[in-house]
């Protein structure tokens, strides 16, 4: 750690403000204070904000890909028109490894689709979702970084499908307005020295004398929130090949679902905590994901006019 603040400190001229910031770091009184301001100026939230938006959108994904459960006639694949809406929550959270940071997502979401058959065996659908996110950063039980706000998100899709044989393409794209807040905390310190005041004259005995005095000088400390507007821009594609087959009330679907993630976020900047506030760059990442995976119905009449289905994902 130590090597990288004098990287940091060569890379930066010496009446850079920055070079305070350095300085508080290096006379830390020991190595777990160093460690702890490090953690805190850490933009935890900074790298989550693509795996929240990026898990956000599979699941949607998952949703709209199809028509829900048809009660009447039970089965994970069929062809016919449907419009729907749902609303869902939930929560993830991921637990300490190697003292890294707890990380609880929680979200809301109201979903909505549509499915029309426009000629045998092809249907186009749409879906739309309102979503509300927040994901909170702890360590020690002590508040670290947040990220909350709105996630809106939409798609539409294209299906063929013929004798348990199906091709489904969807198009969904995506826009997050989040704040995110990080919590700085950078203790400051008082260092003595003697100072050389002068000569003193007329001593008595002596004629004269150095004159020393002991001083104080004051580093204060950054202790505050940094706060910043984040905005994402997602775009995830997802082309599923599955084929079903069944029979009585069982039904059993495989799929191979291939995904493209595009995300991009610009450039901003924080503000509320002077020099430790950070800009980061606009960024764009991509990735493809080949997910394998059998969908399972299983459906059981219970009287002339009601059916019951447990249909289990396993991918």
């Amino acid at each position: 750690m130590g090597e990288g603040i004098d990287n940091i400190e060569q890379a930066i001229t010496i009446d850079d403000p920055f070079n305070y910031l350095i300085n508080l770091l290096r006379l830390q009184p020991d190595h777990e204070a160093l460690g702890d301001a490090v953690v805190t100026l850490t933009p935890h939230q900074a790298a989550h904000i693509f795996e929240l938006t990026d898990r956000r959108g599979a699941d949607f994904l998952d949703r709209t890909t199809q028509c829900p459960a048809n009660f009447a006639e039970p089965g994970v694949v069929d062809e016919r028109s449907c419009l729907w809406a749902l609303g869902s929550g939930g929560n993830y959270e991921r637990a300490i490894v190697l003292d890294s940071p707890i990380n609880k997502d929680e979200w809301q979401s109201l979903t909505m689709g549509g499915q029309g058959v426009v000629k045998e065996h092809v249907a186009l659908g749409f879906g739309l979702d309102l979503g509300q996110v927040n994901s909170t950063q702890t360590r020690d039980d002590e508040f670290l970084s947040s990220l909350s706000g709105e996630l809106y998100q939409a798609n539409l899709s294209a299906a063929y499908r013929n004798s348990g044989f199906g091709v489904t393409f969807v198009a969904a794209g995506a826009m997050g307005n989040y704040e995110t807040v990080r919590h700085v905390q950078v203790d400051g310190f008082e260092q003595t020295y003697s100072s050389f005041d002068g000569v003193a004259t007329n001593v008595a005995d002596v004629g004269e004398l150095p004159a020393f005095s002991d001083k104080t000088i004051e580093f204060e400390g950054i202790n505050g929130f940094a706060t910043a507007d984040a905005q994402i821009y997602a775009l995830n594609p997802r082309l599923r090949l599955s084929y079903s087959a069944g029979a009585g009330g069982f039904e059993a679907m495989g799929f191979i679902d291939l995904d493209g993630h595009l995300m991009y976020t610009p450039e901003r900047t924080e503000t509320g905590v002077g020099l430790a506030n950070l800009t980061y760059p606009e960024m764009l990442q991509t990735a493809v994901t080949v997910t394998p995976g059998i969908e399972l119905s299983v459906a059981g009449q219970l009287d002339n006019a009601l059916s019951s289905r447990r249909s289990p994902a396993l991918a």
